[in-house]
């Protein structure tokens, strides 16, 4: 009979694990056995809180998406009457988050760009 572990792991320490492993690696060259060795679980574990390593990776882009859109302050754009000051001010606010937090922008942003160059 499997033992579980005795602390049981969240998807946001899974998540927060991870983050690091696909920025690094990417998508394609990201094995769900360096996902669990990052999370300090089994990859049986992984499974149990994602069907697979694309939820995974999609929980993720969804979560840093989101908290991307708060910490960023996209709503406050909106109050701008000048799209031009509000494109500026997006801009400058834009490129300090990911220069503070790199890994969001491979995760997010590189592959994106990558794949439009293609």
């Amino acid at each position: 009979m499997m033992q579980l572990p005795l602390q049981l792991y969240d998807k946001e320490q899974i998540l927060d694990s991870c983050l690091a492993v696909f920025a690094r690696y990417g998508y394609e060259k990201t094995s769900t056995a360096m996902l669990a060795e990052a999370a300090g679980i089994s990859r049986a574990l992984i499974f149990h809180h994602f069907k697979s390593k694309k939820e995974l990776y999609l929980s993720l882009l969804d979560r840093c998406f989101a908290r991307g859109r708060i910490e960023m302050g996209f709503d406050n754009l909106l109050e701008y009457k000048d799209f031009f000051a509000a494109k500026k001010e997006f801009s400058i606010i834009k490129f300090n988050y990911y220069k503070k937090n790199p890994d969001l922008y491979n995760l997010c942003e590189k592959p994106f760009l990558q794949h439009r160059m293609n």
